[in-house]
């Protein structure tokens, strides 16, 4: 079964995610996690990262 959204409908889940890994980085960073370590999961740079979540 595959399950169809449309976009209207798919983009509150976007927000919700996009919600939800920027406390997982924030708590990462409260945590110890470096840059460089977040940024290897999130298969980006860690300039990238660090510009997208820093807070």
């Amino acid at each position: 079964m595959v399950l169809t959204l449309s976009y209207e409908a798919a983009l509150p889940l976007l927000a919700r995610a996009r919600t939800a890994l920027a406390a997982a980085v924030a708590a990462d960073r409260a945590a110890g996690a470096t840059w460089n370590e977040i940024a290897a999961v999130l298969d980006v740079s860690p300039h990238t990262a660090a510009r997208r979540y820093r807070t």
